[in-house]
């Protein structure tokens, strides 16, 4: 009350239709363009994501509120591996995950080498023989082939075709891959 009373007595204001506005020398700008919202960050995070535009936001949400929580996981690996710029990036990548192998909770080639031994299927494990498989040097081989990489969620390859800068920006490259698929489904 008593700064109020000093501000009233002893400053001119100016009167505005929200009151009345006292200038105490502090400069301001304006950050607000009319389109674009200034960067905020409260706390630190995980990303940051430009948005080119709210659509693409809401079709990057949807394509990702699709998946299941095991995909979901894979697509914070291929969004890791990828580093995309932009929401329709991430919602091209989500769209295109069946082009990723991913292997959760694999980080050394001697585990992607246990793992593609025991558990994948691709081959028929004998527990009598498991002190002469060399998993190091099989999973260092197909790390080396697939050009993968292990990540803090799991062991992960790219697959496709096209080159991942292709796959995100989409246009032309995303319809040959999309007729390639179906091509590949008709025979």
């Amino acid at each position: 009350m008593e700064t109020a009373l000093l501000l009233i007595t002893e400053n001119e204001g100016t009167i505005t239709p929200y009151g009345v506005v006292y200038a105490n020398g502090m400069q301001l700008s304006q950050i607000y363009q009319g389109r674009n919202f200034p960067e905020y960050l409260y706390e630190e995070s995980l990303m940051t994501v430009s948005l080119e535009s709210v659509f693409d936001l809401n079709a990057m949400c949807a394509a990702i509120s699709k998946l299941a929580q095991t995909d979901r996981a894979k697509l914070d690996a291929v969004i890791i591996f990828a580093n995309p710029e932009s929401a329709a990036e991430i919602r091209r990548l989500a769209e295109n995950l069946d082009l990723f192998d991913f292997v959760p909770n694999v980080h050394t080639p001697e585990e992607y080498g246990r793992y593609m031994i025991q558990d994948s299927g691709h081959f028929d494990y004998d527990d009598n023989l498991d002190e002469f498989y060399d998993y190091g040097k099989y999973g260092r081989q197909h790390v080396e082939q697939e050009e993968g990489v292990f990540t803090e969620q799991g062991y992960l390859s790219y697959q496709g075709t096209l080159s991942l800068e292709d796959l995100m920006q989409g246009g032309p490259a995303e319809q040959y891959q999309k007729e390639q698929k179906e091509g590949m489904q008709m025979i």
